[in-house]
């Protein structure tokens, strides 16, 4: 794993071009600069991105670890992040004098320099709004999927283009990644945001279980934000009324009847001022009324991750990954889908790697019938399986036995041992019948 530091023009440093490395730092040679106490700490909240290492100061390569420099390197998900060091400190560890440097993904201080230029799109899609805020920003959109309704777009020109995509990204429901392209002459040659539904994968497979994974965790349920229904207003008090069977309200009568006992409709009265068609809004209400419809559990789950223990070969943890947590031995089983919303990484010391988990969702849970049927068998079977029982006789004073044969004056106190199925068994007395056999002759010794 090797860290590359590089500087970029000032004056054009929007353009991927315009990087050039001038150290990189390395664990895996002893000639190379190396690096440590490393943290990665990202989030999918806010586009928050930081990173943390330190070097040792008498390196030649440690002079290039200094404000408005970079560090780049590939992470688990096989892409490249580039951080902009922001703050370095010198101090001593020990008798070594090392730099600690704080760094943030390149992305957002781009972003905070670079102002949206005001425009009215009239309504476009997430790509296109997207798109618009890049604008000089050196950063381009590679990939894109389809997301929500097509909305009115204005901009006043006047904010940022970082303030302005976070407000476009929860307008539409979306998420970025935000990485660069290397060539083989690890010269970037370009700055690029894919934007998503959800970061992360769905099918991992991967589980957090008691016992194993989890080392904490607590349930407790909440009626706060309980509703079962919606009652949306969108531009100019635009209503659901033409799209919903004349109703401006949504409702849940199963929600209702099930969590409500079939009582008066609890009602989230919701401002959507920035929608203006009512299908939109429509849309807007029933994700709403989702995320509401039911008490809610709220979680705290303290996680390790296991792709580093020795045993286990688990592909690393992504941000955005959909995780299942599972305690059997909660009251009631604790069953839940959850989301990777944090996530701290370590190139150098993977004890330091952790998870943090949100977006939890109930799962039914249920036993299969076929495997339920096979621990019916397995349990019959071991009620009716005959115990095996094992002896082992050994002298406990006088002549030593080895291999059957007595050694020394012929005499000596026998212990016999029983085990009931590997355990060992103390039965009554009269449970016992012992003889003495001599292996020659087959005579009985009655002494």
């Amino acid at each position: 794993m090797n860290l590359l530091i590089l500087t970029a023009d000032a004056r054009s440093r929007y353009a991927a071009e315009d990087y050039k490395v001038e150290a990189s730092l390395s664990n895996d040679s002893p000639q190379a600069c190396p690096f440590y106490d490393d943290v990665r700490n990202e989030k999918l909240e806010d586009f928050y991105d930081t990173y943390q290492f330190s070097v040792p100061e008498n390196f030649e390569e440690a002079d290039h670890v200094v404000p408005s420099n970079y560090v780049l390197f590939e992470d688990e998900t096989n892409k490249f992040r580039l951080f902009r060091i922001i703050d370095v400190e010198s101090g001593l560890l020990g008798n070594v004098h090392v730099k600690t440097a704080k760094a943030e993904n390149a992305f957002v201080d781009d972003l905070l320099k670079t102002i949206v230029p005001r425009a009215t799109l009239g309504t476009v899609n997430f790509p296109d709004a997207f798109a618009h805020c890049l604008a000089n920003s050196g950063w381009q959109i590679r990939n894109s999927e389809y997301l929500g309704e097509l909305r009115n777009q204005t901009f006043e020109g006047n904010t940022n283009a970082q303030e302005t995509i976070q407000g476009i990204c929860k307008e539409y429901g979306g998420e970025i990644d935000a990485y660069v392209l290397m060539n083989s002459a690890n010269k970037i040659i370009g700055k690029y945001f894919d934007l998503v539904e959800e970061r992360g994968r769905n099918n991992t497979g991967k589980r957090f279980e008691y016992r194993r994974d989890i080392t904490g965790v607590t349930r407790t349920q909440s009626i706060s934000e309980f509703y079962t229904a919606i009652k949306p207003i969108g531009k100019d008090n635009l209503t659901i009324q033409d799209v919903n069977e004349g109703s401006a309200i949504l409702y849940d009568s199963e929600a209702n009847d099930l969590y409500n006992g079939g009582k008066e409709y609890l009602v989230k009265y919701m401002d959507f001022s920035e929608i203006e068609h009512a299908s939109a809004l429509y849309a807007a209400a029933k994700l709403e009324l989702n995320k509401c419809n039911k008490p809610r559990y709220e979680y705290t789950v303290d996680t390790a991750l296991l792709e580093e223990t020795a045993g286990y070969e688990e592909e690393p943890a992504w941000l955005g990954d959909h995780v299942r947590v599972i305690d059997f031995e909660m009251k009631p089983p604790l069953v839940v889908g959850a989301r990777i919303i944090e996530k701290d990484t370590s190139n150098s010391d993977s004890s330091k790697d952790k998870v943090t988990l949100g977006e939890y969702i109930e799962l039914n849970y249920s036993t299969p019938n076929d495997i339920k049927n096979l621990q019916a068998q397995l349990d019959t079977i071991k009620n009716h399986m005959q115990p095996i029982y094992r002896i082992e006789v050994k002298a406990t004073a006088g002549t030593i036995i080895r291999n059957g044969i007595i050694e020394g004056d012929g005499t000596a106190k026998l212990q016999a041992i029983v085990y009931r199925n590997n355990s060992l068994y103390v039965g009554a007395s009269d449970q016992y019948v012992w003889e003495k056999i001599y292996r020659d002759t087959g005579e009985h010794d009655n002494v």
